[in-house]
């Protein structure tokens, strides 16, 4: 049985890590003919800076996370891939909501970032050089999209 095509989740937190892996997903998706998903998970802590959030800057905070998914699937669009689905999520883990996106989409591939930039592996793993807590989790392969030198995103 072949692996591809099969749903790819990738994850987005707005920085450059996280955009070398949205444009690494595009390329997967165009190469097997597989639905492309753009994810951003938010914490439901509801707090910011150590204080309840009030209702005004929770909205605002929506509406950063939407026009962030919104500015990727555009970038997604201008280098070829069709988005299948954007997808905005809340959960007390960052790791755990993402997984459960990849569960009910039925994803065989999560893309992240390189942990070692700060990007969303960092914050799903909680460390800065190991894929163990999101790997240990997910059902699905995961891909670290490492930059290199000379490597930058194409805005």
């Amino acid at each position: 049985m072949a692996f591809f095509p099969t749903p790819i989740v990738v994850g987005t937190d707005g920085t450059p890590s996280s955009r070398h892996a949205l444009l690494a997903a595009v390329e997967l998706a165009e190469a097997t003919g597989s639905a492309l998903h753009i994810a951003h998970v938010r914490l439901t802590a509801g707090t910011l800076h150590g204080r309840p959030m009030t209702p005004g800057q929770r909205e605002r905070a929506d509406d950063e996370a939407t026009a962030l998914l919104e500015r990727e699937r555009e970038v997604a669009v201008e280098h070829g891939a069709e988005v299948a689905g954007t997808h905005l999520r809340y959960g007390e883990r960052i790791d755990l909501a993402f997984v459960e996106l990849q569960e009910e989409l039925g994803a065989g591939l999560l893309v992240v970032g390189d942990p070692d930039t700060g990007s969303l592996l960092q914050r799903l793993t909680g460390q800065t050089t190991s894929t163990t807590g999101t790997v240990r989790r997910s059902g699905a392969s995961v891909l670290v999209v490492r930059e290199r030198a000379g490597m930058a995103p194409n805005d």
